[in-house]
């Protein structure tokens, strides 16, 4: 890893992009949030390049000099070894050399990592996974993926597309894919499945919007069955999620991160779901992620700009 005093960190959604001045310690010194859409690649890394420039005209650096270093957590899939951005997903494919371009612009050496990958590393790093070896992270957030840790190092695949856990079926190809329960995509995609069973639901009134996941919290605790029916799905698809998955590499610990879990109160209903034996089996435990949720995936990319790559 590098020993430089801080790192440039973006964390590239696909709702917001994130730009952070972040210290070798983990310690973000400033932070600017940027909306994103659903926009193509040329466009988000347009728009990556002048957002980085309005950070610096806001904040400044906080060692006076920009850092050397860049790392961008980035959604899609990523050849990290040659720096480049093979796609969004399968409707934006256009193969993007990001390193060579941040370099250009910047003068930067910069790492890039698929976004849940950079935040499989941070809690390796930063968070509740320091010392362990082997570890599974899963990011339940507007979609669902995973990054794990096997031997020290992160399971990527042939083509870094390891971990799309989403697109996982536990219903023998019948009904949805795990992402189209357990996410933010998931309980919007099934309110408009199961609206016809709940025709007094508050949710109807509500069934051209996008919800959020604390829309649904809220009508739950006041007893909408429709919201009460879509988070019991979450909780037991995320629970059989970890005991499948458990059996696979058997971690010291699971760890659950993303916006849907981040209040505690989804993660807490999961973990209480996963059998007995298998808690047994998962030696340091599953919890919530001890990393600021806000920040879980400038961590990630502080950590990619930091050289952990080369350590997992």
């Amino acid at each position: 890893m590098e020993t430089e005093k801080s790192c440039i960190a973006i964390d590239a959604g696909g709702t917001k992009m994130l730009v952070a001045e972040v210290a070798s310690d983990g310690t973000v010194f400033n932070v600017k949030r940027y909306p994103t859409g659903r926009i193509n690649q040329r466009e988000l890394v347009k728009r990556m390049i002048d957002n980085i420039k309005d950070f610096e005209d806001s904040f400044g650096w906080a060692y006076g000099n920009q850092p050397v270093l860049m790392g961008i957590g980035i959604v899609g899939n990523l050849d990290i070894k040659h720096g480049i951005w093979n796609f969004i997903d399968h409707e934006f494919v256009e193969p993007t050399p990001l390193a060579a371009i941040m370099k250009e612009e910047f003068g930067v050496t910069c790492y890039i990592d698929n976004d849940v990958k950079a935040a499989t590393i941070a809690e390796c790093v930063f968070g509740g996974a320091k010392d362990c070896r082997d570890m599974i992270y899963i990011n339940v957030g507007t979609g669902l993926a995973a990054g794990t840790v096997s031997n020290g190092r992160v399971i990527r695949g042939a083509d870094n597309y390891a971990g799309e856990i989403g697109y996982m079926n536990f219903n023998m190809g019948k009904g949805p894919h795990l992402e189209g329960i357990a996410s933010g995509i998931g309980l919007n995609q099934r309110r408009k499945e199961l609206l016809p069973e709940y025709p007094d639901s508050p949710l109807r009134e509500r069934e051209n919007e996008v919800i959020s996941g604390q829309t649904v919290f809220e009508l739950a605790k006041d007893g909408d069955a429709l919201s009460q029916r879509m988070l019991e799905e979450a909780v037991q698809t995320v629970a059989l999620l970890i005991e499948n998955m458990s059996c696979v590499t058997a971690p010291e610990t699971v760890i659950l991160g993303g916006g849907l879990v981040a209040d505690g109160w989804l993660a807490a209903r999961i973990c209480e779901r996963v059998k007995d034996k298998v808690k047994a089996r998962i030696p340091k435990g599953i919890h919530l992620s001890s990393l600021n949720p806000n920040y879980t995936g400038l961590l990630g990319a502080a950590a990619i700009g930091l050289g952990y790559q080369k350590v997992f």
